[in-house]
């Protein structure tokens, strides 16, 4: 057997493994799915919405749609922000490997979390069959270290409750993505005890199901839901 063979037999191996992982628990924990310098820069860019949503709404601007975005819970959140939706249709082949399933791409949610925030035990609605949620960065004023002191993971955990019954508590870093069925797995975050947290959603759905809607019935990425 030639070398390259062996290469893409070892290749398919793993992805039959992955998506047979994530078909089997409903989740997958993805390390540095993003580095740290689009982080950076994703970060960043949901700190100026938030300030510009407070200018907005100080100065009384037209809002009606939350185009600049809501304060919804001690969270401030974004619906289809056309810079976040451009990474949700050019990382949907990559989820696709992780799945093994044909997607389409529905919308994105992107939120800054602040002291206090909580998301509340659910599973989601038929437009977010899939869910990719990437950790774009934080504001710790706690650290929780492994046993053996050498590993620090943020203070506010994901759960989630796996196609096996089991509630799993997943820590992320800056980049790391959790993937998971959130029409199937209830999943929540306890009352976030840090300062910020920013939070990239992406959103969705099987081709061949019953909401393969591309862009969720939008005209185009970056515009409001059409009806």
């Amino acid at each position: 057997m030639r070398n390259i063979d062996i290469i893409w037999d070892s290749f398919e191996q793993h992805r039959f493994s992955t998506q047979s992982k994530f078909k089997d628990k409903g989740y997958l924990l993805i390390e540095n799915f993003l580095n740290e310098d689009i982080c950076d820069f994703l970060y960043g860019y949901l700190m100026v919405s938030q300030k510009r949503l407070s200018i907005v709404e100080k100065n009384k601007l037209e809002n009606s749609d939350n185009r600049y975005g809501e304060i919804k819970d001690d969270t401030f959140i974004t619906h289809g922000d056309l810079t976040f939706d451009s990474i949700l249709v050019g990382k949907r082949s990559e989820i696709e490997w992780f799945t093994g399933y044909d997607l389409v791409s529905t919308h994105t949610t992107s939120s800054i979390y602040n002291n206090g925030a909580e998301l509340l035990r659910h599973t989601d609605d038929d437009d977010c069959e899939l869910t990719l949620s990437i950790c774009l960065g934080y504001d710790t004023t706690k650290r929780f270290i492994n046993e053996d002191k050498t590993i620090e993971k943020h203070q506010w955990p994901f759960w989630i409750k796996d196609n096996q019954g089991n509630e799993i508590e997943v820590f992320q870093k800056k980049g790391d993505a959790i993937l998971y069925k959130g029409t199937e797995c209830e999943h929540w975050r306890n009352k976030f005890e840090g300062t910020l947290q920013g939070q990239l959603d992406l959103h969705f759905n099987d081709k061949d199901g019953d909401y393969g809607d591309e862009y969720n019935k939008r005209l185009y990425l970056g515009l409001p839901n059409n009806g």
